[in-house]
């Protein structure tokens, strides 16, 4: 199976579960003895990301305070610390930029795999 870690780190340390591989393109830090799926299958990246939204309509001043506020707490030692108890790396920054990347990546995958809206 394929999933984030957050929600299979508690089981791959107990032995419950094995990890085989990250899907990170690069090795993860967390996790550096694991191979990348990409070591296998070249090319392959699938990386899940959490993000804070508001409502559309919020006034821009209000979306770059709480940018601010969430980007400052990332960066605290003990969030960082807790996030990667629980398998997961904070990352913070422009949730734009995020869907850009994705948005691209995954425009690719659909033009090389020839999938067409039915």
């Amino acid at each position: 199976m394929i999933s984030e870690m957050p929600s299979v780190t508690p089981h791959v340390k107990s032995g419950v579960l094995r990890a085989l591989a990250v899907t990170n393109a690069e090795k993860w830090s967390l996790s550096p003895t694991l191979p990348t799926l990409a070591s296998a299958v070249p090319g392959f990246e699938s990386v899940g990301w959490f993000v804070i939204v508001a409502p559309k309509g919020t006034p821009a001043q209000i979306v770059a305070t709480m940018r601010e506020a969430v980007d400052k707490t990332l960066q605290e030692p003990e969030v960082v610390a807790r996030f990667n108890a629980l398998g997961a790396e904070p990352v913070g920054g422009s949730p734009e930029e995020q869907i850009r990347r994705e948005s691209a990546k995954w425009k690719r995958v659909i033009a090389n795999a020839k999938i067409e809206n039915q």
